[in-house]
């Protein structure tokens, strides 16, 4: 089915559209009227309205201490004041105060029997400066006058009442909650002291303060003992002279290992071994072992041995600076004698043996000092086993104080919210006793600058003209709408297109002489009786049913239908197969509406053999059954009589083979037949059919006819070239002004088609 573009609206469009709408004039009138009507009523028994404008100011009175029945202080002390004061103006506990103060009612929650009765309106507007503008609409001219300086006196009235009763609530409030906080406070205090007795806080403290240490101290270590790692690296290196060894060991060594300190006899095997006799003999001494003991493993009788630190063991042995100095000096001395003297000269022996003998010193000097690094790097290693050990205890106890400190801090935090609370009550109690119950601001009445309580300002005549007209024409409008919106027929092209999603293929003009079809279709004649060239209109037809379909689909065999009986289908099949044979083209109509088929009427023949003496009779040939039209290229095949089981003989093979074998003899084939909505006659023929020509009676078919009888021929398959408006009737204005641009020579009844 294919979809219709939308257009942009004209100017025309528009038009067309007022057109559309005028036919509901009388409609349109009538509820003008009543529009009117309502008006006049409204303003004949309506309630007399009167009105009053009046200026009242306020003025603040501003107290140093604020308490709870106190205003807002500070910079936005005016505009919430303003705000307090246009909101209880303007609100319906006022309405109801002043009324009361009127003598208008005696109960209270009557806002809208006073609404009803006395007054329709009060509004408070801010002005620039400290004033109010007082606007009252009331049915009776004493109240407009009166009610202004009423409502100044029952808001202030109201507002000093609720103002001690709130300030003796708050109080009696206050006194109950104070003597609650005490209680709160001693209790809290109480159990802050046994807290603090139970949990022994005093020992978790020192607890704390002795582990807390451990992991900066172990920290500290490591990073010393990583250096010192980094340095034995480095003193193992064959690349490193005695010199560079023992700068080496100054740089990194720290503060020596205290004497008198006992430690686990580790040490490296290279280490103990090449340390000088003195030495190691004062640490075999120490350990209780005999000077040539081996103490490379730190094992005596296989249990690990301790030795005691003596002075000896880390004395900073800086001496061999002093050394290292005589050395080079010695080297110098030989060299400058080398330049006058003989290597074996009394002189040269003299200094090499005194170079040799410094030598050995700066080596012994070095095994010395790396000795006590390693002794001071072994040190560190127990120290930082010790800290490891400690680790756990630290964690606990952090873990416990914390959790401590935690309670101590929720049970004293506590107390100190309590306190704070009752500081502030009993702070709000003795601001309160200084305020007292007096208003923090004042209201004045300072005159009318309009008052209308003589002469009645609504109903408004001119308005009231204003609204009927308004409500005529929105009821006029409204109504027309909704006929011409949910209409369930349809007299216009575009309206059917958007329906149907199809192309218009034409539109044929309502005709109310039957004998003008007939005479069109057996004489070709153009009707005297009516204005309009119906062959003009089937011309367009079938010159227009090619486009709308592919280029492969030949549209040889048509079938005309429609949704429901009295369509016009008929009148369309008969003269659009008239059109063809006009156009030169073999043309052959068949009535296959074996129900209630009409084409034997056009042809006055009432027992001629037709399409089902043919489907019923095999012997029978269909050169026996066919009518030709004199003097034309119209060959047509009536129905031959009225059948029961139309569908049963059109969905024969014999009748498929007919068009099958009518293909090669004619070129163009129309086929009539029965509505498609109750009936399955066109269903049954549509395998056997190039395409389908729809029919629509204009004001008549309705939408949802229309797309029921499309949907059922689109199940099918087969394709449908377009619709046939039938019966538009131009007489009316907007058929006549919306054709007249559509096709406007076509429906021009003074158009000469001849000389076209």
């Amino acid at each position: 089915m294919q979809q219709i573009k939308k257009q942009s609206q004209t100017l025309h469009d528009l038009l067309h559209v007022s057109v559309k709408y005028i036919k509901y004039w009388k409609l349109g009138a009538l509820f003008l009227a009543f529009g009117l009507s309502s008006a006049a009523a409204y303003l004949t028994y309506g309630k007399p309205g009167f009105y009053s404008r009046s200026i009242v100011s306020y003025s603040d009175l501003y107290s140093p201490i604020r308490s709870e029945s106190s205003e807002v202080v500070g910079r936005g002390r005016w505009a919430h004041l303003q705000f307090v004061l246009q909101s209880a103006l303007n609100s319906r506990w006022l309405v109801e105060q002043t009324a009361s103060e009127m003598g208008l009612v005696t109960q209270p929650g009557q806002y809208e029997y006073v609404r009803e009765k006395f007054v329709s309106k009060v509004r408070a507007s801010p002005m620039p400066g400290n004033l109010f503008q007082v606007e009252v609409y009331g049915y009776q001219p004493w109240i407009v006058r009166e009610w202004p300086e009423a409502m100044i006196a029952a808001y202030q009235k109201y507002m000093l009442s609720q103002k001690a009763k709130h300030r003796e609530n708050a109080l009696n409030a206050y006194s109950g909650e104070m003597e609650g906080l005490k209680n709160k406070i001693y209790a809290d205090r109480s159990s802050l002291a046994k807290f603090e007795e139970d949990n022994k806080i005093i020992d978790q403290y020192i607890s704390n303060n002795a582990v807390e240490k451990v992991p900066s101290e172990m920290l500290s270590i490591k990073t010393r003992m990583d250096s010192m790692d980094d340095a034995i690296a480095l003193l193992e290196s064959q690349e490193l002279s005695t010199v560079e060894k023992l700068s080496l060991i100054k740089k990194v060594k720290g503060k020596p290992v205290p004497v008198g300190s006992i430690m686990r006899n580790s040490l490296p095997e290279n280490v103990v071994s090449t340390a000088p006799p003195t030495v190691q003999s004062m640490v075999n001494d120490t350990v209780g072992q005999p000077s040539g003991g081996n103490l490379s493993n730190g094992n005596v009788n296989g249990a690990t041995s301790q030795i005691v630190v003596v002075p000896s063991m880390v004395e900073e042995l800086e001496p061999w600076e002093k050394t290292e100095r005589e050395l080079r000096a010695a080297r110098q001395e030989r060299e400058q004698l080398s330049a006058n003297y003989l290597p074996g000269h009394e002189l040269m022996r003299s200094v090499n043996n005194r170079i040799a003998q410094l030598e050995l010193s700066l080596e012994d000097e070095y095994r010395t000092a790396k000795s006590s690094f390693m002794l001071e790097r072994k040190h560190l290693d127990s120290k930082f086993e010790d800290l490891q050990k400690k680790m756990p205890d630290y964690r606990r106890v952090l873990n416990d104080f914390d959790r401590y400190k935690q309670d101590y801090y929720l049970l004293s935090s506590g107390r100190i919210a309590w306190e704070n609370a009752y500081a502030k009550l009993k702070q709000k109690v003795t601001e309160m006793d200084y305020t007292g119950s007096d208003l923090d601001s004042d209201l004045s009445f300072q005159g009318f600058t309009m008052l209308r309580d003589d002469d009645p300002v609504s109903p408004n005549k001119k308005s009231l003209l204003m609204y009927g007209l308004f409500l005529g024409l929105a009821l006029a409008g409204g109504v027309s709408y909704s006929f011409e919106k949910f209409k369930s027929s349809t007299s216009l092209v575009s309206d059917t297109e958007q329906i149907t999603g199809l192309h218009a293929l034409g539109v044929l003009p309502l005709s109310q002489v039957t004998d003008d079809f007939r005479r069109l279709f057996i004489t070709g004649q153009t009707p005297s009786t009516t204005g309009y060239d119906l062959r003009e209109s089937f011309r367009i037809v079938r010159t227009s049913m090619p486009l709308h379909v592919s280029k492969e689909n030949k549209c040889q065999v048509i079938l005309v239908t429609s949704s429901r009986p009295g369509e016009g289908k008929t009148v369309a099949s008969s003269v659009l197969a008239r059109s063809f044979a006009e156009a030169g083209e073999k043309t052959i109509l068949i009535d296959a509406d074996l129900r209630r088929g009409r084409i034997e009427s056009l042809l006055d023949v009432s027992d001629h053999k037709g399409l089902r003496s043919y489907l019923e009779k095999e012997s029978l040939s269909i050169e026996d059954c066919k009518s030709h039209i004199p003097g034309s290229n119209l060959d047509v095949v009536v129905r031959g009589g009225y059948s029961s089981n139309a569908v049963e003989e059109l969905g024969r093979p014999r009748f498929a083979e007919l068009v099958n074998s009518l293909r090669t003899q004619y070129t163009r084939i129309i086929i009539d037949t029965p509505p498609v909505l109750g009936l399955a006659d066109a269903l049954t023929v549509t395998p056997i059919v190039d395409g389908v020509l729809f029919v629509i009676r204009a004001e008549k078919t309705t939408r949802r006819d229309i797309m029921g009888g499309i949907e059922q021929i689109a199940m099918t398959g087969v394709p449908i070239y377009g619709f046939l408006l039938n019966g538009v009737d131009l007489n009316k204005m907007e058929n006549y002004y919306y054709y007249s641009s559509y096709y406007p020579k076509y429906y021009d009844p003074g158009y000469n088609y001849s000389e076209a």
